[in-house]
Protein backbone atom coordinates (compact mmCIF):
# COMPACT_ATOMS: atom_id res chain seq x y z
CA UNK A 1 0.00 0.00 0.00
CA UNK A 2 3.28 2.21 0.57
CA UNK A 3 3.69 2.37 -3.28
CA UNK A 4 -0.54 2.02 -4.57
CA UNK A 5 -1.91 4.90 -2.21
CA UNK A 6 0.58 8.02 -3.70
CA UNK A 7 0.28 6.10 -7.08
CA UNK A 8 -3.45 6.38 -6.87
CA UNK A 9 -3.51 10.12 -5.55
CA UNK A 10 -1.14 11.43 -8.32
CA UNK A 11 -3.00 9.54 -10.96
CA UNK A 12 -6.17 11.87 -9.55
CA UNK A 13 -4.31 15.09 -9.69
CA UNK A 14 -2.74 13.96 -13.35
CA UNK A 15 -3.23 16.62 -15.89
CA UNK A 16 -2.09 15.03 -19.56
CA UNK A 17 -3.62 12.28 -21.23
CA UNK A 18 -3.36 8.46 -19.99
CA UNK A 19 -1.10 7.68 -22.61
CA UNK A 20 1.20 10.33 -21.59
CA UNK A 21 1.13 8.81 -17.60
CA UNK A 22 1.87 5.37 -19.25
CA UNK A 23 4.85 6.05 -20.77
CA UNK A 24 5.71 8.40 -18.05
CA UNK A 25 5.41 5.35 -15.56
CA UNK A 26 7.39 3.35 -18.07
CA UNK A 27 10.07 5.23 -17.88
CA UNK A 28 11.03 6.12 -14.69
CA UNK A 29 9.52 3.81 -12.10
CA UNK A 30 8.84 0.34 -14.13
CA UNK A 31 11.79 -1.29 -14.06
CA UNK A 32 11.84 -0.70 -10.01
CA UNK A 33 8.46 -1.97 -9.87
CA UNK A 34 8.66 -4.89 -11.60
CA UNK A 35 12.10 -5.59 -9.39
CA UNK A 36 10.08 -5.30 -6.21
CA UNK A 37 7.86 -7.85 -7.85
CA UNK A 38 10.43 -10.37 -8.46
CA UNK A 39 11.02 -9.93 -4.66
CA UNK A 40 7.96 -10.42 -3.77
CA UNK A 41 7.11 -12.90 -5.54
CA UNK A 42 10.37 -14.91 -4.02
CA UNK A 43 9.79 -14.21 -0.67
CA UNK A 44 6.09 -15.71 -1.47
CA UNK A 45 7.76 -18.87 -2.82
CA UNK A 46 10.30 -19.07 0.35
CA UNK A 47 7.35 -18.44 2.91
CA UNK A 48 5.01 -21.24 1.31
CA UNK A 49 7.46 -23.50 -0.11
CA UNK A 50 5.86 -22.89 -3.56
CA UNK A 51 8.04 -22.84 -6.71
CA UNK A 52 7.94 -19.99 -8.84
CA UNK A 53 9.71 -19.13 -12.34
CA UNK A 54 13.25 -19.10 -12.10
CA UNK A 55 14.68 -15.09 -11.39
CA UNK A 56 17.22 -15.06 -13.80
CA UNK A 57 14.51 -15.64 -16.74
CA UNK A 58 12.33 -12.32 -14.98
CA UNK A 59 15.68 -10.20 -14.92
CA UNK A 60 16.51 -11.07 -18.38
CA UNK A 61 13.16 -9.90 -19.87
CA UNK A 62 13.87 -7.15 -17.71
CA UNK A 63 16.90 -5.88 -19.11
CA UNK A 64 14.92 -6.39 -22.72
CA UNK A 65 12.85 -4.22 -21.90
CA UNK A 66 15.24 -1.47 -20.49
CA UNK A 67 17.51 -1.52 -23.92
CA UNK A 68 14.08 -0.52 -25.87
CA UNK A 69 10.68 1.17 -25.18
CA UNK A 70 9.60 0.45 -28.40
CA UNK A 71 11.08 -3.25 -28.81
CA UNK A 72 8.71 -3.49 -25.44
CA UNK A 73 6.22 -2.61 -27.33
CA UNK A 74 6.36 -4.61 -29.98
CA UNK A 75 6.50 -7.17 -27.83
CA UNK A 76 3.09 -6.25 -25.96
CA UNK A 77 1.46 -6.16 -29.39
CA UNK A 78 2.38 -9.35 -30.42
CA UNK A 79 1.05 -10.98 -27.35
CA UNK A 80 -2.24 -8.83 -28.06
CA UNK A 81 -2.39 -9.93 -31.61
CA UNK A 82 -1.72 -13.42 -30.49
CA UNK A 83 -4.61 -13.53 -27.52
CA UNK A 84 -6.89 -12.13 -30.48
CA UNK A 85 -6.11 -14.55 -32.76
CA UNK A 86 -7.26 -17.18 -30.52
CA UNK A 87 -10.06 -15.81 -29.12
CA UNK A 88 -11.05 -15.80 -33.09
CA UNK A 89 -10.76 -19.43 -33.35
CA UNK A 90 -12.74 -20.29 -30.22
CA UNK A 91 -16.15 -20.81 -30.01
CA UNK A 92 -18.38 -20.03 -26.73
CA UNK A 93 -22.30 -21.37 -25.92
CA UNK A 94 -23.13 -17.72 -25.88
CA UNK A 95 -22.47 -17.47 -28.99
CA UNK A 96 -25.30 -18.56 -31.84
CA UNK A 97 -23.17 -17.97 -35.19
CA UNK A 98 -24.50 -18.71 -38.64
CA UNK A 99 -23.81 -15.37 -40.45
CA UNK A 100 -20.41 -15.09 -41.25
CA UNK A 101 -16.71 -15.38 -39.61
CA UNK A 102 -14.66 -14.22 -36.39
CA UNK A 103 -12.66 -11.74 -37.13
CA UNK A 104 -9.36 -9.64 -35.93
CA UNK A 105 -9.64 -5.85 -35.69
CA UNK A 106 -6.32 -3.46 -35.47
CA UNK A 107 -7.63 -0.35 -33.99
CA UNK A 108 -5.29 3.13 -33.76
CA UNK A 109 -6.40 5.74 -31.83
CA UNK A 110 -5.06 9.24 -32.66
CA UNK A 111 -2.44 9.47 -29.80
CA UNK A 112 -1.17 6.18 -31.60
CA UNK A 113 -2.29 3.33 -29.18
CA UNK A 114 -2.53 0.29 -30.82
CA UNK A 115 -5.10 -2.29 -29.80
CA UNK A 116 -6.49 -5.46 -31.27
CA UNK A 117 -10.09 -7.23 -30.80
CA UNK A 118 -12.26 -9.36 -32.13
CA UNK A 119 -15.80 -9.74 -33.51
CA UNK A 120 -17.81 -12.91 -33.32
CA UNK A 121 -19.12 -12.44 -36.72
CA UNK A 122 -18.40 -10.15 -40.11
CA UNK A 123 -20.35 -9.73 -42.81
CA UNK A 124 -21.85 -7.62 -46.02
CA UNK A 125 -25.24 -6.47 -46.70
CA UNK A 126 -25.82 -4.80 -49.70
CA UNK A 127 -22.32 -3.50 -49.88
CA UNK A 128 -21.63 -2.04 -46.38
CA UNK A 129 -19.46 -4.35 -43.90
CA UNK A 130 -21.37 -5.33 -40.57
CA UNK A 131 -19.47 -5.88 -37.49
CA UNK A 132 -21.57 -8.31 -35.29
CA UNK A 133 -22.07 -9.61 -31.73
CA UNK A 134 -23.73 -12.33 -30.92
CA UNK A 135 -25.17 -13.51 -28.12
CA UNK A 136 -27.48 -16.64 -27.06
CA UNK A 137 -29.59 -17.96 -24.55
CA UNK A 138 -30.48 -22.07 -24.99
CA UNK A 139 -33.12 -21.88 -21.92
CA UNK A 140 -34.49 -17.98 -21.85
CA UNK A 141 -36.39 -15.33 -23.86
CA UNK A 142 -33.27 -13.31 -23.90
CA UNK A 143 -29.47 -13.20 -23.10
CA UNK A 144 -28.71 -12.35 -19.83
CA UNK A 145 -28.03 -8.84 -18.95
CA UNK A 146 -24.42 -9.25 -18.72
CA UNK A 147 -23.84 -10.38 -21.75
CA UNK A 148 -25.78 -8.14 -23.58
CA UNK A 149 -24.01 -5.43 -21.89
CA UNK A 150 -20.57 -7.44 -22.82
CA UNK A 151 -21.78 -6.97 -26.86
CA UNK A 152 -23.17 -3.29 -26.32
CA UNK A 153 -19.31 -2.31 -24.87
CA UNK A 154 -17.75 -3.46 -27.54
CA UNK A 155 -19.74 -2.94 -30.36
CA UNK A 156 -19.92 1.15 -29.32
CA UNK A 157 -16.16 1.22 -29.32
CA UNK A 158 -16.76 -0.38 -32.80
CA UNK A 159 -19.77 1.92 -33.94
CA UNK A 160 -17.43 5.21 -32.76
CA UNK A 161 -14.70 4.18 -35.57
CA UNK A 162 -13.40 7.39 -37.82
CA UNK A 163 -12.68 4.74 -40.75
CA UNK A 164 -12.65 1.25 -41.45
CA UNK A 165 -10.38 -0.34 -43.80
CA UNK A 166 -10.49 -3.63 -45.00
CA UNK A 167 -7.02 -4.96 -47.34
CA UNK A 168 -6.19 -1.28 -47.45
CA UNK A 169 -9.75 0.15 -48.58
CA UNK A 170 -11.99 2.31 -46.91
CA UNK A 171 -15.21 0.62 -46.71
CA UNK A 172 -18.39 1.71 -45.59
CA UNK A 173 -19.78 -0.04 -42.05
CA UNK A 174 -22.27 -0.19 -39.42
CA UNK A 175 -22.55 -2.56 -36.00
CA UNK A 176 -25.37 -4.87 -35.08
CA UNK A 177 -25.71 -6.68 -31.85
CA UNK A 178 -28.00 -9.78 -32.75
CA UNK A 179 -29.83 -11.66 -29.78
CA UNK A 180 -31.02 -15.26 -29.68
CA UNK A 181 -33.53 -16.54 -27.26
CA UNK A 182 -35.45 -19.57 -26.61
CA UNK A 183 -38.53 -20.15 -28.34
CA UNK A 184 -38.70 -16.79 -29.81
CA UNK A 185 -41.36 -16.56 -32.26
CA UNK A 186 -40.28 -14.00 -35.14
CA UNK A 187 -37.87 -11.11 -35.17
CA UNK A 188 -37.96 -7.61 -34.34
CA UNK A 189 -34.68 -5.36 -35.60
CA UNK A 190 -33.87 -1.76 -33.26
CA UNK A 191 -34.20 0.52 -34.05
CA UNK A 192 -38.24 0.56 -34.39
CA UNK A 193 -41.77 2.54 -33.60
CA UNK A 194 -43.14 1.44 -30.73
CA UNK A 195 -46.30 0.07 -32.61
CA UNK A 196 -43.39 -2.72 -34.10
CA UNK A 197 -41.91 -3.10 -30.66
CA UNK A 198 -45.54 -4.10 -29.33
CA UNK A 199 -47.07 -6.25 -31.62
CA UNK A 200 -43.51 -8.20 -31.45
CA UNK A 201 -43.72 -8.18 -27.58
CA UNK A 202 -47.70 -9.14 -28.09
CA UNK A 203 -46.60 -12.50 -30.05
CA UNK A 204 -43.98 -13.62 -27.85
CA UNK A 205 -46.61 -12.96 -24.51
CA UNK A 206 -43.04 -11.13 -22.76
CA UNK A 207 -43.49 -10.46 -19.00
CA UNK A 208 -43.22 -6.25 -17.93
CA UNK A 209 -40.03 -7.29 -16.81
CA UNK A 210 -38.62 -8.02 -20.52
CA UNK A 211 -41.03 -5.40 -22.14
CA UNK A 212 -38.74 -2.72 -19.85
CA UNK A 213 -35.85 -4.60 -21.33
CA UNK A 214 -36.93 -4.73 -25.14
CA UNK A 215 -37.55 -0.72 -25.02
CA UNK A 216 -33.83 0.04 -23.17
CA UNK A 217 -32.71 -1.51 -26.37
CA UNK A 218 -34.72 0.14 -28.36
CA UNK A 219 -33.88 3.30 -26.63
CA UNK A 220 -29.70 2.02 -26.61
CA UNK A 221 -30.22 1.35 -30.56
CA UNK A 222 -31.80 5.11 -31.27
CA UNK A 223 -29.39 7.17 -29.50
CA UNK A 224 -26.43 5.67 -30.48
CA UNK A 225 -25.38 5.77 -34.72
CA UNK A 226 -24.66 3.21 -36.37
CA UNK A 227 -25.98 0.61 -34.08
CA UNK A 228 -28.72 -1.47 -34.95
CA UNK A 229 -30.04 -4.63 -32.23
CA UNK A 230 -31.40 -7.67 -34.06
CA UNK A 231 -33.43 -9.95 -31.54
CA UNK A 232 -34.66 -14.23 -33.29
CA UNK A 233 -34.81 -17.51 -32.05
CA UNK A 234 -32.34 -19.90 -31.91
CA UNK A 235 -34.16 -23.14 -33.57
CA UNK A 236 -33.83 -21.95 -37.06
Amino acid sequence: MDDVNPQIKAIATYKQSALHWNRSLFEERFAEIYEKAVLAYEDIASRTNVKVHPREAKIQYLETVKQDYRQFRDISLKGSQGAAVREAKTLHSREYLKDGGKSVFLIENYLGGVYHLTADEVLYEEGICIIQESKNSTKKFLPSISDIKDGLFKLILFANLDLLRVDGHKVNFSTRLKLTGYKVRGNIRFPCTEKELGKFASSNNVSSTQLNLLRKLNLEATQNRNLTIEIGGNDG
